[in-house]
């Protein structure tokens, strides 16, 4: 409603309060409507990861469209491959910061 002005005035902000509260009651069409916000930048930054996985949580329950779309997207990522790429992000962050605390020991010896 609030997301795509329908009977009031247009508010994403509204709109993520809401959907928020719809998914965490299960709701499968406020899945699939967070995966356009992510996917369009509407009230959010664009995020694609974030739209594929709201995306993939709608078509595991059937939903045929979310499906398209991800398949628009280029990919089909399950939750299972969303959280092996959210460890690996974690191990890349952890990465790059023992790199910067070694380049910065680096400078300090000289």
């Amino acid at each position: 409603m609030y997301a795509h002005g329908l009977g009031v005035k247009q508010d994403y902000a509204e709109a993520m309060i809401l959907l928020r509260k719809s998914v965490e009651q299960g709701s499968t069409c406020g899945q699939h409507i967070l995966g356009e916000m992510y996917e369009y930048g509407r009230g959010v930054d664009r995020d694609i990861p974030q739209a594929i996985e709201w995306y993939s949580k709608a078509a595991e329950k059937g939903d045929e469209d979310a499906r398209k779309r991800m398949e628009k997207l280029g990919t089909f990522i399950t939750a299972s491959t969303l959280q092996v790429l959210d460890i690996l992000t974690v191990i890349v962050q952890f990465t790059e910061s023992k790199v910067h605390i070694l380049s910065g020991n680096v400078i300090r010896k000289k």
